[in-house]
């Protein structure tokens, strides 16, 4: 590890770079060499400028959502289940129903996503299998989805969590996730990265 991050000072060096700024992944990315990285890089005189805590959750076939989610989150999930809110896993054809939510989450927090849609769709043809989105539905109407990166054999990144506003009452982002909880154990991954939070 201490030689790999020399090789890149190195290569930095011979550039006339200023300086490098590093994203150290979270460890269920990397677990056999879990630590070993950072321990090198701080060893090398790098420093820590930004701390994120990254939500993630531990999938297993023998353990439902109720037993990763809060009791609050479980009693969404129902009321939502309830309410006749349904999900599905799908490609490219759900494209449609998640940038309805999408677009709404981005319009409703003045931010620009990071994917564009054209971008979005390219990521579906392209990588196929490895994005999908997961969508809840009420009526037929899309109220939350997911697009969600199976990134390792067995880690899958949620980039992206929306809702409808008009929908927010119906729990549609937490039915999402509970969804995609079980299904994604079910295909064997064992975590689901929810991304950072300041």
């Amino acid at each position: 590890a201490v030689a790999l991050v020399e090789a890149v000072q190195h290569y930095a060096r011979e550039q006339g770079w200023a300086g490098i700024e590093i994203t150290v992944p979270p460890q269920c990315y990397s677990t056999d060499i879990a630590g070993f990285i950072e321990a090198a890089l701080f060893f090398r005189g790098f420093r820590l400028e930004h701390r994120w805590l990254c939500h993630i959750l531990p999938l297993s076939r023998e353990r439902s959502f109720e037993q990763i989610f809060r009791h609050n989150q479980i009693s969404c999930v129902r009321t939502a289940q309830a309410r006749g809110v349904t999900a599905v896993e799908q490609g490219v054809d759900g494209l449609d129903g998640f940038l309805a939510v999408f677009n709404d989450t981005y319009e409703r927090h003045g931010s620009k996503p990071t994917h564009s849609p054209d971008e979005i769709r390219y990521l579906l043809e392209r990588l196929g299998g490895r994005v999908r989105i997961h969508l809840a539905t009420q009526d037929g109407a899309p109220i939350a989805g997911l697009l969600v990166f199976r990134l390792t054999s067995y880690v899958a990144n949620a980039f992206y969590i929306c809702r409808s506003s008009q929908q927010s009452g119906q729990h549609g982002a937490a039915f999402s996730i509970a969804d995609a909880l079980e299904r994604l154990a079910r295909e064997g991954f064992r975590y689901l990265d929810l991304g950072p939070s300041a």
